[in-house]
């Protein structure tokens, strides 16, 4: 029964470690977004020259895209609803189980 307890210990560092890259990772994206929107309203002029002109008005003013650019098209994935990168990392980790179990 020790590889229970191997396994259980295991499993709360892993919990650990993936809420710390998780926040991490949360963090610097958030922090990444607030320093782009600050960038874009501190400067509307660049941000302006920055989209792609879309036609002409009937005025000759130019017709640019407002608000946010659209999502890029989803990746196909090998589940509907789950990444293939969240399928990789449940793969590797319960490989990681699998051979802990069996080493044990």
């Amino acid at each position: 029964m020790s590889w229970i307890d191997d396994l259980v210990g295991l499993g709360g560092e892993v919990v650990d470690m993936v809420g710390e890259v998780g926040s991490q990772y949360v963090d610097s994206y958030v922090t990444s977004q607030t320093a782009n929107r600050q960038e874009i309203n501190s400067q509307p002029e660049t941000a302006q020259q920055r989209e792609p002109t879309k036609g002409t008005n009937a005025d000759g003013s130019p017709i640019v895209q407002t608000g946010d650019y659209p999502a890029q098209p989803a990746q196909p994935s090998i589940i509907a609803g789950v990444s293939n990168q969240n399928l990789m990392l449940g793969g590797l980790a319960l490989l990681l189980v699998f051979v802990l179990a069996r080493k044990g």
